[in-house]
């Protein structure tokens, strides 16, 4: 349901690694795009660049009602990285091991990043930290020249740039200056684009010391100040790929190899009922598409107070900013989980029209289905949650391959010999929902 949380951090990995929407742009694209980006490359250190392997960052980050630090490791020759970020309420890590992105929340929970997009954007970010388009032979890359942008008085070339497995993206060099001041860049659903401002020296290159990332609405706009960056740093230790599993943070009910939880149908949607920290039982939509939603009137019931304004749309509704809170101890059916982060999120009127029911607390999902194995027997309307240390299938039926897109499962499919990319999502009310553009 909602995927906005954890995206804006993202942005904060291109921080090094070398805005409203875009200008009108003019020009033949007769001009050579190498040519820019070599002027890009002296203009901030020339053959300094060329000695400098990795690269370790500190930065300060704000957006959205937080604020927080982060600090990023980065491999110049391979691409591989690893971020970790604290926003006091969002926190965690993202990684690209040079095959695999992956993230990481507050919990310690990861999941390989594995759908297209995820992907595409992955293979861009480390094309740029190998600088490959300064050096080619890092990464092979379809570069055209675009035109000249106008933009803030100021005029650009603009260089699009394609990398192999990845996606477009465009590097706007300033014409005056010669340094690439911004990137445009689309990811799941908008443009993102960077303005790098405030270029300081740092061993023999000039690095931007301040990064505004916007998608149009400066209320929402990220702002990344450098706080200390060096290169050429030993990586030993550096662990790039997918984390393991962490310790267990629930508690399966002694004695018991699985749990039924009854559940009720409304309208196509499965609720359930849940104790948070040792109040309710609270009616909660289970949703396999969604993440931890609170609703404002149950966290304030909860003595709750949420963190930040982040941008996010409600099920079916208009645009509604969303909030964090910590909820110590959610139990179903006996089933103990501990310090689990909620996205706060007013779907009650939503709720309320579409099922008819105006006592629902919020969903669960993602965070159950990632450390239970589940069974949703619809015959006896029972979640049947199996504890994973004894889990073992033993029933018939196919098994069918899926990956993350973010943090709904999807599986590959077809419509009419027609292919594509399906959400399994037991918070949609059809057996089977299409995008209008692909119908």
């Amino acid at each position: 349901m909602h995927r906005s949380i954890a995206r804006f951090v993202v942005s904060f990995a291109l921080v090094v690694a070398a805005a409203s929407p875009l200008a009108q742009t003019a020009g033949n694209g007769a001009a050579d795009p190498r040519g820019i980006l070599e002027a890009a490359k002296s203009a901030s250190g020339g053959a300094a660049w060329d000695a400098l392997k990795t690269q370790h960052s500190k930065v300060s980050l704000a957006t959205s009602g937080l604020a927080g630090t982060a600090e990023r490791w980065a491999d110049m020759t391979t691409g591989r990285s690893l971020l970790r970020y604290d926003l006091g309420a969002l926190k965690g890590a993202v990684g690209y091991d040079g095959a695999t992105p992956w993230s990481q929340d507050a919990s310690g929970q990861s999941r390989a990043e594995t759908a297209d997009g995820a992907r595409e954007l992955a293979v861009n970010a480390a094309y740029r930290d190998r600088l490959a388009f300064w050096y080619p032979e890092r990464g092979a890359a379809e570069i055209v020249y675009r035109g000249i942008a106008e933009a803030d008085g100021a005029q650009f070339d603009v260089v699009r740039i394609t990398p192999q497995g990845g996606r477009l993206f465009e590097l706007w060099a300033n014409r005056d200056t010669h340094l690439i001041e911004r990137l445009l860049e689309r990811d799941a659903q908008q443009t993102r684009t960077e303005h790098y401002m405030d270029f300081r020296p740092v061993q023999g290159v000039q690095i931007p010391f301040r990064v505004r990332s916007t998608r149009g609405d400066p209320k929402y706009d990220e702002l990344v100040v450098v706080d200390a960056i060096e290169y050429n740093k030993p990586l030993d230790g550096i662990a790039f790929g997918l984390p393991a599993p962490p310790r267990p943070d629930f508690t399966f009910p002694a004695g018991r190899a699985l749990v039924e939880v009854p559940f009720e149908v409304h309208n196509g949607h499965l609720f359930v009922r849940v104790m948070l920290n040792g109040k309710g039982p609270f009616r909660m939509l289970l949703d396999s598409g969604g993440v931890n939603v609170l609703m404002p009137k149950a966290a304030a019931a909860l003595g709750l107070k949420a963190e930040g304004a982040l941008p996010g749309a409600g099920s079916g509704e208009a645009q509604q900013e969303v909030g964090l809170t910590m909820v110590d101890r959610l139990e179903v059916g006996g089933i103990v989980v501990e310090h689990q982060t909620f996205a706060t999120i007013d779907l009650a009127a939503f709720i309320q029209r579409v099922e008819g029911l105006d006592d629902v607390a919020g969903l669960v999902g993602y965070e159950l289905f990632k450390r239970f194995p589940v069974t949703l027997d619809y015959a006896r309307s029972r979640a049947i949650f199996y504890d994973p240390a004894t889990f073992r299938y033993a029933g018939g039926g196919t098994r069918v391959p899926f990956r993350f897109n973010e943090h709904v499962p999807e599986v590959d499919g077809s419509v009419d010999g027609v292919a594509g990319n399906f959400d399994i999502d037991t918070g949609s009310r059809g057996s089977r929902a299409m995008i209008e553009s692909c119908v």
